[in-house]
């Protein structure tokens, strides 16, 4: 079941996202992009923020960032 009622101001800072429950009722988020923190600990403003729309598009293109940072494979990873 996809939820679209969790407004995005709970989740500042990741661009594209897209809630789904599970069968046991957990709400799953997907999501691309998630801002980085800067190195001096601060995080953009919201006027700073890329502007997205509420709709994925039918391509990403990757930004800069998008492929740079390690990724967490889990357990079994």
């Amino acid at each position: 079941t996809f939820v679209d009622s969790i407004p995005p101001e709970l989740y500042p800072g990741i661009d594209y996202s897209a809630f789904v429950l599970d069968p046991d009722g957990h709400c799953i988020q997907l999501y691309y992009y998630m801002e980085q923190v800067g190195w001096d600990g601060k995080v953009r403003t919201p006027t700073e923020r890329r502007a997205v729309g509420p709709v994925w598009p039918e391509k990403l293109e990757p930004l800069a960032d998008t492929y740079v940072d390690q990724v967490f494979q889990g357990p079994l990873g």
